[in-house]
């Protein structure tokens, strides 16, 4: 496996981890998941939804392309006592095989792809007939996005993409992603990780998890 040059594999990344918990729950709850079910986490970062996934009594697998992130993962997982299998993977090319999936999660990962009609076809591949599939993207215009266009010159970069990753945060652009891949958009529902900073005053960021069936 490389290094991580991305941003993602630098710095106290798990520290977003206690931030970004409430959206993991709030995607986690909208997947339904129950014991029993198979469920990959895509792009799995703070693991927050895989370990929720897991603790519910799912058969989880992670996926990550940074490799410092899953070491981190297996670190943290290992401490709660989780099952869950680690796998390094391209959004783009995912390791499960077709139709492997009763759910499908990723929490601010899957709108990272350099590509994502392709992503968005991944995501079908890999979803068994009638599987959830829920993504917690960050909305257009709100502060995480805008931050990272500012921080862009400080940081290694990420991924070369086909379009702002906030297009997943978008219900109209993300169904004509989803849509040709057999993916239908069923509902979405919005809110808001207040992110604490060293200055006293606090920005909200806003959230949006669309639920997909195939």
């Amino acid at each position: 496996m490389n290094s991580p040059m991305t941003t993602w594999g630098v710095g106290d990344y798990p520290l977003m981890a206690h931030h970004l918990q409430s959206a993991a729950i709030a995607a986690v709850d909208a997947a339904a998941v129950e014991p029993g079910d198979r469920v990959v986490d895509i792009a799995t970062g703070t693991v927050n939804a895989a370990l929720l996934a897991a603790e519910r009594g799912c058969r989880v697998v992670g996926i990550d392309f940074e490799t410092e992130l899953l070491r981190l993962a297996e670190e943290r997982a290992l401490g709660t006592g989780s099952d869950i299998e680690w796998l390094w993977g391209d959004l783009e090319a995912l390791l499960p095989p077709d139709q492997s999936a009763d759910v499908v999660l990723s929490v601010f990962g899957a709108m990272y792809a350099a590509e994502h009609v392709i992503a968005a076809r991944e995501l079908a591949r890999v979803a068994a007939a009638g599987a959830r599939v829920v993504l917690a993207s960050w909305a257009p215009g709100s502060v995480l996005p805008t931050m990272g266009q500012i921080l862009n010159a400080y940081l290694p970069p990420p991924p070369i993409g086909s379009g702002p990753p906030s297009r997943w945060g978008d219900p109209a652009a993300l169904a004509s992603m989803l849509e040709p891949h057999r993916l239908r958009l069923t509902a979405t529902s919005s809110g808001r990780v207040t992110l604490r900073f060293l200055h006293p005053k606090r920005r909200p960021t806003s959230w949006l998890a669309p639920r997909a069936t195939l």
